[in-house]
């Protein structure tokens, strides 16, 4: 054969092949960018979706006067919101079109302090509405249909399946008074059902665990030390949470005894309360605030002293007043609760702040009694306790029956006399932290140790790294508080299978078209950013790209937020212009002025801002803007108003002091730090398994 003809049919059959690869490989391209590009989008949606969490919550007298389960599903549902709409914009889809988006989305987690939601797609009946989208229900002792919901005696009424038995056919009159006719069922078996995206409600990070027969108990965990526990304790219905804490034996809590005869015998003095060497007093609080001046018929700013009373409502103090007040959410108009002579200890209108001492004679006290002052009133500044009532017994509004004034011998002997103790501005919530926590860490260890995890037959023993562990005797070596510590890896694993189990259930039955979905394996490092404070988990699958189908997760963190107390996000103000993180040794540098540290949550540094608007929303004067612990109304104070460049901008630049004295403050003011944000803020829920 010629070479002419040869180079021909290579040509014809080189040149084809040559466009195909070409083609191929422009695709292959296109696929690999559409790729980086959507996860990124994914990225930053997801972002904006926590973002949107952190601006609901982090307002202390907004998130306080809201943390119910209702509230706290509606942030979680407003995170979603944002996250899909944010999403969608960022992929050109807008309006109802951004509904398409969702069929794509299989699932997305919320990680909450002491749970979790899910937001995926599930089957639920179809309601029979009217024209205008009300809800029928059906009375059936008249025969009627109608929307009203009869204190919920009448049923809900849906739309028949197809192989529904039992229809029922009946007419409702329109708001022309036209009749129209209806098939509809009340039998949920038999009602046809619409797959759409609902988020669940929360679900505990729970576990059960059992010790023969007297002992079975579910045991909810939260992303802290803290734990609710619900069930039979030796044979007797419990209902208890608190904090784990380790306490070595340098540790002094106040201890006192009840006498039969209603003595109090004081064996620790308050003053001696002690945590890792370091001694752990009441704290005087400052904030700055915007208030309204009746005298200027302006809104300015003050720095005032602050307290938590016992309902854990944020009080500022007046000196000039001598009184207490909260700001009106309204004008920001200070509210000074009521001071007349008329009010006394028990009477309504009377306010409190309580400290907790440990109680009985045995040095590893299982209880606890709290002792009471008056805020306001006649018997203001006054110290009380119930002695007929079993310890810890505490109402739901946070007061016991008081029925008796510690004598001055006791006061003197609790050292609640000396000044540091007995004024009213300053704030036991770190002494009530630490000693509860080591009440609750004793119960514990001493009415759970030995239990199982599972209920009877099923209960296994508890295995950590395949050695057995006796998981709630708080040691020394088991200390929730250490990464990897026996207990602290058993919650994890807890924590990781309840989420797991409900979001590959959540995944696996989603189908829609030829895609098959599967619930992506999280590493090591995604579970240790998802525990590590509020978080969202989003998963976007089956979206076309090219050669392939995107497939992929991401995942935002939230570090601002009321909801968790984050070791790693106390900061500390002293007396120089930056504040730091613990132990920073930039510090040193102001260790010549004797600094006296204290610290607060990250989400108390941003920076804050006030508007004030007329009836009509329209703004009057000048924006405010503000740092919480920055004293504005002084001008010569220039204490903590930027962050640290070399321990909070710039974490690589970080180094930790080795001075002993500056070690000593620090870990001083960290220890008061954390344990206040943790108290002030619990929210007592009940111990649940949710599967």
């Amino acid at each position: 054969m010629k070479i002419q003809n040869l180079g021909i049919i290579f040509l014809v059959i080189a040149i084809p092949v040559l466009v195909l690869l070409s083609y191929y490989l422009n695709l292959q391209r296109d696929t690999l960018e559409l790729q980086s590009q959507y996860a990124t989008k994914l990225a930053e949606a997801t972002k904006e979706g926590i973002k949107a969490f952190e601006v609901n919550t982090v307002d202390w007298r907004e998130w306080v006067g809201d943390t119910t389960r209702t509230t706290t599903r509606n942030n979680a549902m407003a995170v979603v919101n944002t996250f899909i709409t944010s999403l969608s914009n960022s992929l050109n889809l807008t309006g109802t079109a951004k509904e398409y988006i969702t069929n794509y989305i299989p699932a997305v987690v919320m990680t909450m302090y002491n749970g979790y939601y899910i937001y995926a797609p599930t089957y639920v009946p179809i309601t029979l509405e009217t024209s205008d989208g009300v809800q029928l229900y059906y009375n059936a002792d008249e025969g009627i249909l109608t929307t009203d919901a009869g204190n919920g005696n009448n049923l809900p009424a849906y739309k028949p399946k197809d192989n529904a038995t039992n229809v029922i056919t009946d007419e409702y009159q329109d708001q022309n008074a036209n009749p129209i006719s209806h098939d509809f069922v009340v039998d949920l078996s038999e009602a046809d059902t619409e797959y759409i995206h609902m988020l669940s409600n929360q679900m505990a990070y729970a576990a059960q665990y059992s010790k023969g027969t007297n002992t079975n108990i579910v045991v909810n965990y939260t992303l802290d030390n803290r734990i609710y526990i619900m069930g039979r304790v030796n044979g007797q219905v419990v209902e208890k949470d608190g904090y784990l804490v380790y306490f070595d034996s340098s540790a002094k809590m106040p201890r006192m005894h009840l006498t039969d005869d209603s003595d109090i015998i004081v064996y620790n003095s308050i003053k001696n309360t002690t945590f890792e060497n370091t001694p752990i007093e009441p704290e005087i609080l400052e904030e700055q605030i915007v208030y309204f001046d009746d005298d200027d018929s302006s809104h300015k700013l003050g720095t005032f002293k602050y307290i938590y009373d016992i309902n854990h409502d944020k009080l500022y103090y007046d000196e000039s007043e001598d009184n207490f007040f909260t700001i009106s959410p309204d004008d920001q108009s200070k509210q000074f609760i009521s001071d007349s002579s008329n009010i006394k200890m028990g009477s309504d209108g009377c306010r409190y702040k309580s400290v907790s001492i440990l109680l009985g004679k045995n040095t590893n006290a299982t209880e606890y009694k709290k002792i009471y002052q008056v805020l306001n009133g006649e018997d203001k500044g006054k110290w009380y306790i119930d002695i007929k009532q079993n310890p810890s017994d505490v109402s739901e509004q946070g007061i016991e029956g008081l029925d008796t004034p510690l004598s001055a011998a006791t006061i003197s002997a609790l050292e609640l006399d000396d000044i540091r103790f007995s004024t009213r501005y300053r704030d036991f919530s770190a002494i009530n932290y630490y000693v509860e926590s080591y009440a609750f860490t004793n119960w514990v260890g001493d009415n759970l140790s030995g239990v199982k995890q599972g209920i009877g037959n099923e209960a296994k023993d508890i295995i950590v790294e395949g050695t057995l562990v006796d998981i709630f005797k708080i040691t020394e070596e088991n200390d929730l508080e250490k990464e990897y510590s026996p207990i602290a890896i058993h919650k994890r694993e807890i924590m990781e299978n309840n989420i797991n189990t409900n979001l590959n259930l959540s995944i696996s039955n989603y189908s829609r078209g030829t895609f098959n979905f599967r619930l992506p394996v999280l590493t090591d490092s995604d579970w240790d950013q998802v525990f590590s404070n509020i978080s969202l988990i989003t998963f976007f699958q089956g979206v076309p790209i090219g050669l392939k189908y995107f497939n992929n997760y991401a995942i935002a963190t939230s570090t601002t937020n009321r909801e968790y107390v984050d070791p790693d996000q106390i900061y500390l103000s002293g007396e120089d212009p930056n504040y730091h993180r613990v132990y920073c040794a930039k510090c040193e540098d102001y260790i010549h002025k004797n600094p006296i540290y204290k610290g607060y949550r990250s989400v108390e540094y941003i920076l804050r801002e006030f508007k004030r608007y007329d009836k009509n929303n329209i703004q009057i004067g000048e924006t405010i803007y503000y740092y919480q612990h920055d004293k504005y109304d002084d001008p010569t104070n220039t204490n903590s108003q930027t962050a640290c460049y070399y321990c909070i901008v710039n974490k690589e630049n970080f180094i930790e002091t080795t001075n002993e004295y500056m070690i000593y403050l620090q870990t001083k003011a960290y220890n008061e730090a954390l344990a206040r944000e943790r108290y002030y803020q619990k929210e007592i829920i009940k111990g649940e398994l949710e599967s």
